[in-house]
């Protein structure tokens, strides 16, 4: 848990005063699928089944706009070694299965 914080922190430590707050910290565990969403210390953790309904349950924080805009920042930062773009946590989890896109929101 504590390494899921600190990617977090490090995270929010990229971003603007005013978007640090909504970084949150979650572990998808893929061997455990069917585990519901479980927040732990600080940390939510939840079966790779679950993450994308979890996900889209969060309550809409910042506009779809802005989650691509900080997507982009995040992804030109040191230590972004691949030259393809990287779907954000959000996009990744906001597609099902059979490839169906949700709308982000958070």
């Amino acid at each position: 848990m504590e390494k899921a914080l600190d990617q977090g922190a490090a995270v929010a430590a990229l971003l603007e005063p005013q978007h640090r707050t909504l970084t949150r910290a979650w572990i998808c565990l893929v061997g455990q699928p069917e585990l519901l969403p479980r927040p732990t210390g600080g940390v939510t953790v939840v079966g790779i089944d679950h993450l994308g309904d979890a996900v889209r349950t969060l309550p809409p924080v910042l506009e779809p706009s802005l989650v691509g805009a900080i997507h982009h920042y995040l992804g030109v930062q040191p230590g972004h070694s691949s030259d393809q773009p990287r779907a954000t946590p959000v996009e990744a989890a906001c597609t099902d299965r059979e490839g169906t896109s949700c709308t982000a929101t958070s």
